[in-house]
């Protein structure tokens, strides 16, 4: 608003920090006021009496006085002028000074940002076509840039704007291209003995385990390289799937003669030592080597190799295939630390990171889904009020006295000053026994393995019916009899690990409770980030959502970025996952 200077202000000192009330006169007669804070005499010293000034901010009335919050005194030759507003960095630079930096610079910067732009589009479309495609409101990139900053109306504005960010859609749509190159397959696989691999398996495979075992075989028989992705649900049976199909390589690499092996590459040692027994007692003619931090086989003659992290720095034969179950544990460069331009490699996971997500959604990467598990299982997931756990325990209560197991998740161990948790297991631990006397057991990563061993034997054998526990139940553990699952802090964890948490719930099949038990008041955000949980019921779909409201990070070959604010050349600005899928429509 433009007005009069009623009279010189002066700063008072006595309040800290110093403030100024301004008075200002607009052409209507109204006075409005505002309130400047710190020692602002180099703004002030040079107002006088009657003096024009422009001043911005949000108005308010108070008292029946209008008020000025947030004030900004703009030169007043913005006067009918839209003024770009940057991001500024609290402490470092103001948004004032990030305009005053960057508007001289324009002239000289627009040429030079075109003709980087224009290098990575794609050579099949020219920036004014891509600008047409798109319906920008120029079809001269130059000006479309120039008009992002400063628009002739807030209209073309807020036009330029989005165009600008889906000519960064397009750019990130490169990297995605760059994804879906593939080496041709020097090696043509057969898998002969896929079948009779299956058949071994002690147990039937659900007709969701023999779609998704062909589905994945076909891509491996293909001409090229395959980077493929398998999901399924907690209890769906992915690990039979990619074992079959593990086997089944390892077979074709010994009755060819040639070297190489096939590697399964898992988050921690229980559930590497799991599968490796059960890959054993399936197969026991496989040359198999289980590798953790604990072991030191001999590799040179292993055919499957299944293990942690350890693997990448142990000396393996060359992979002919790598499966990574639990992807979302892993960074990517732990992924494909093994994985050559003639590796094939299969991620697995209930909830895929947001950039494999991405990568999935815009066909850089295939996917094969697990729709059903082996029992029919319903899972009510329910957000609760912090002041909800009188009924939260009651639940708790009800699930004990009918016989079945619940268990209880805590973000930390220990009360954390530094996370500002005002709960942990060692400090609720007591307040659990003295509610349910002797029926209450604990694990943690603290725990040596024997007591962890001994206290899920308790609760599997009807001695102990709630365990509290810390993340370490959310892969690889089966509690049987699981009904009720109570998440302490839920905010504390990210949508696919509550997923992986919700999934040990009735694995028998039945019905199973959830429960999101927040001791504080939430943010919106984090409610929404949460309400992913209550609203979809399977893994692919909290991923999505997940992929939505988290971002999918860098798609760039090479980047260790997994999820988090979309990259591109808009810098402070992300890219919207809906910009690039109208691209792609």
């Amino acid at each position: 608003m433009q007005g009069l200077v009623c009279e010189k202000p002066s700063v008072d000192f006595r309040h800290k920090p110093p403030r100024s009330v301004l008075r200002v006169s607009l052409s209507s007669e109204d006075v409005v006021r505002t309130m400047l804070f710190g020692d602002m005499e180099k703004v002030t010293g040079k107002l006088r009496t009657g003096d024009e000034l422009l001043i911005t901010g949000e108005a308010k009335q108070f008292n029946g006085i209008w008020w000025i919050g947030k004030p900004c005194i703009a030169p007043t030759a913005w006067v009918g002028r839209l003024r770009p507003i940057y991001p500024g960095k609290p402490g470092r630079i103001s948004a004032d000074q990030v305009r005053t930096r960057i508007l001289p610079l324009l002239r000289d910067a627009i040429p030079a940002a075109v003709r980087w732009i224009e290098e990575r589009l794609s050579p099949d479309e020219s920036s004014a076509a891509l600008l047409k495609r798109i319906n920008a409101p120029t079809f001269d990139l130059a000006e479309l840039i120039r008009w992002a900053h400063l628009p002739p109306s807030l209209a073309a504005g807020v036009r330029a704007q989005a165009a600008l960010e889906a000519v960064a859609a397009a750019d990130l749509l490169r990297s995605v291209e760059a994804h879906r190159h593939r080496d041709p397959a020097h090696r043509l696989l057969q898998l002969p003995t896929l079948r009779s691999r299956a058949m071994q398996i002690p147990f039937r495979l659900s007709p969701s385990q023999c779609t998704a075992i062909s589905e994945v075989a076909e891509h491996l028989r293909g001409p090229d390289i395959l980077r493929h992705t398998i999901s399924g649900e907690v209890a769906s049976g992915k690990t039979a799937c990619y074992g079959v199909l593990a086997a089944a390589v390892v077979d074709e690499l010994v009755a060819t003669g040639e070297d190489g092996c096939v590697v399964v590459m898992l988050p921690n040692q229980n559930l590497a030592t799991q599968i490796a027994t059960e890959f054993a007692t399936w197969w026991p003619d496989i040359s198999l080597a289980l590798v953790t931090a604990e072991t030191k086989p001999d590799l040179t003659r292993t055919r499957l190799i299944v293990g942690t992290t350890a693997i990448l720095n142990r000396a393996t034969p060359v992979a002919a295939l790598v499966i990574v179950d639990e992807q979302h544990k892993l960074s990517i460069k732990q992924r494909e630390a093994l994985v050559t331009s003639q590796t094939h490699s299969i991620d697995v996971s209930a909830t895929c990171i947001p950039r494999t997500t991405a990568l999935v959604r815009y066909g850089a990467m295939g996917i094969t889904r697990l729709e059903k598990g082996h029992t029919d299982r319903t899972i009510k997931t329910t957000l609760w009020e912090p002041d909800d756990v009188r009924p939260v325990y009651a639940g708790v209560r009800d699930t004990v006295q009918q016989g079945d197991n619940v268990l209880v998740i805590y973000p930390s161990i220990d009360e954390n000053e530094r996370n500002k948790l005002s709960t942990s297991i060692r400090t609720s631990l007591g307040r659990w026994e003295s509610q349910f006397p002797g029926k209450v057991r604990s694990i943690h990563s603290q725990c040596d393995p024997v007591a962890q061993a001994l206290a899920l034997r308790d609760v599997a054998t009807g001695k102990a019916q709630i365990l509290i526990s810390s993340t370490i139940i959310e892969v690889g553990v089966n509690i049987p009899r699981l009904r009720r699952v109570v998440v302490i802090h839920p905010d504390r964890f990210s949508a696919n690990v509550l997923h992986q948490i919700r999934g040990r719930l009735a694995r028998e099949g039945g019905e199973g409770d959830f429960d999101l038990l927040p001791l504080n008041e939430l943010k919106d955000e984090t409610k929404e980030r949460l309400q992913i949980l209550v609203q979809h019921a399977d893994g692919f779909s909290v991923a999505e959502a997940d992929l939505e409201q988290r971002g999918f990070g860098d798609l760039s070959i090479g980047s260790d970025k997994q999820s988090g604010q979309n990259e591109s050349f808009l810098i402070g600005r992300s890219v919207k996952p809906s910009a690039i899928a109208q691209l792609i429509a």
